[in-house]
């Protein structure tokens, strides 16, 4: 399966590195003006369509389906493009936004990437905290 990558540059001098994980059943384009205000800021942005989603998906009749390897391959995916991003620019600090289901394969590959200590990488989590908040809630007993 092909992963449909972006990168946008900022003019000039980027002062950092970010990188989008959007939701499910959405795709990279969704944040374009989020990308554009990032960009004008200063930043060199990262972004990719997950597998089964925009032009990662092989089909319309295959929207949201991660393929063969499933989501385990989805965070890979995410970690190899941290790793494009940090490789092009590693004076830079890289940040990860991770909204709805990027969040969470976001800290996945955080949490597996065995990231080095002399280079965090802050994540942001948009949608996973009222996610397992929900999840706790209880009905009627």
């Amino acid at each position: 399966m092909r992963i449909a990558c972006n990168r946008w540059y900022s003019w000039g001098r980027p002062n950092g590195v970010f990188q989008i994980a959007h939701g499910i059943a959405e795709h990279i384009g969704r944040y374009t003006g989020l990308i554009e205000r990032l960009v004008e800021s200063g930043l060199v942005v990262f972004g990719n369509d997950h597998r089964g989603h925009g032009l990662s998906a092989l089909s319309p009749r295959q929207f949201g389906d991660f393929g063969p390897g499933g989501f385990d391959l989805l965070v890979e995916n995410i970690g190899k493009l941290s790793r494009i991003a940090g490789e092009e620019s590693p004076q830079l600090p890289l940040i990860l936004l991770g909204h709805s289901l990027g969040s969470f394969d976001g800290s996945e590959e955080s949490f597996h990437s065995g990231l080095k200590p002399d280079r965090p990488r802050p994540t942001i989590s948009l949608g996973r905290v009222s996610c397992e908040a929900c999840a706790g809630l209880k009905g009627p007993t």
